[in-house]
C-alpha cells in the first residue's frame, strides 16, 4: 500500500510539474519584462535640437581682439542625430553627430567679428543608476570637432562630460534632455562650450 501511495504521489507531482512548469516559466519571463520594461537591451536611434552656449577664450578667438571687456560672443543652435546600443540595463554606448550654427565673436571696439559653424562626432558611454520610467544618466565621450569661420577651417579632438534624463513615453519612445560640456584640444582648445539638447528616441 505504501508503495502504491508513493507511486501515485510521484505520478501526480510529475503531472502537476508538466502542467504548470511552462506557465511558471512564462510568468517569470513576463515578470522580468515588467521589472525592467524601460531598460531592456537593444538598439536605439534619435534626433533632436540643441543650443550651444559658448565659453570661448575671446581674446584668442578673434584677430585684433583688444581687451576682453570689449569683446562679445553669442552661442549657436544646431541639430543632432544619435544611434546606440544598450548592452546592459545600466550601461549604453552610442555615436553622436551634432551640427552647430550661429556662434559669433565680435570686437565692439573696432567692429570686427567672426562667425563659426561646425560639427562634432563622438563616441559616448552612458551609465544609468535608475531603471524606471524616468532615468537620469551620466555621460562621457571622445571625438572630433570641426569649426569653420572666415579665416578657414580647423579640426581637433574633444572630450565630452555631462549627463541627462531619459523620459519614457512608452517602452519604445523616449524623450531625452542632455547637458554636456565640450572640451576641445589642440588648435581648438580656446573654443569650449556647453550643449543643451532635447530630442526624441526610438528603441527597437
Amino acid at each position: 500500500m505504501y508503495r502504491s501511495f508513493r507511486a501515485a504521489f510521484w505520478l501526480l507531482a510529475s503531472a502537476a510539474w508538466l502542467a504548470f512548469a511552462p506557465h511558471a516559466s512564462a510568468q517569470q519571463d513576463e515578470w522580468e519584462d515588467r521589472y525592467y520594461p524601460f531598460a531592456r537591451e537593444g538598439l536605439y536611434v534619435g534626433i533632436g535640437g540643441l543650443f550651444a552656449l559658448e565659453n570661448f577664450d575671446r581674446d584668442a578667438a578673434i584677430e585684433g581682439a583688444g581687451t576682453a571687456l570689449e569683446i562679445g560672443a553669442d552661442g549657436g543652435g544646431g541639430l543632432e542625430v544619435r544611434g546606440g546600443y544598450r548592452a546592459h540595463p545600466n550601461f549604453a554606448g552610442e555615436m553622436l553627430f551634432q551640427f552647430f550654427s550661429g556662434f559669433s565673436v565680435n570686437n565692439r571696439s573696432n567692429g570686427s567679428n567672426d562667425h563659426f559653424n561646425g560639427w562634432s562626432l563622438s563616441a559616448n558611454a552612458k551609465g544609468y543608476a535608475m531603471l524606471d520610467r524616468i532615468q537620469p544618466y551620466a555621460l562621457a565621450g571622445v571625438g572630433l570637432l570641426a569649426f569653420t569661420e572666415k579665416r578657414g577651417s580647423e579640426l581637433g579632438f574633444i572630450t565630452r562630460i555631462g549627463g541627462g534624463i531619459d523620459f519614457y513615453l512608452s517602452q519604445a519612445v523616449v524623450l531625452d534632455l542632455e547637458i554636456v560640456y565640450v572640451l576641445p584640444a589642440g588648435s581648438l582648445d580656446d573654443y569650449q562650450f556647453t550643449t543643451f539638447a532635447a530630442g526624441i528616441q526610438y528603441r527597437y
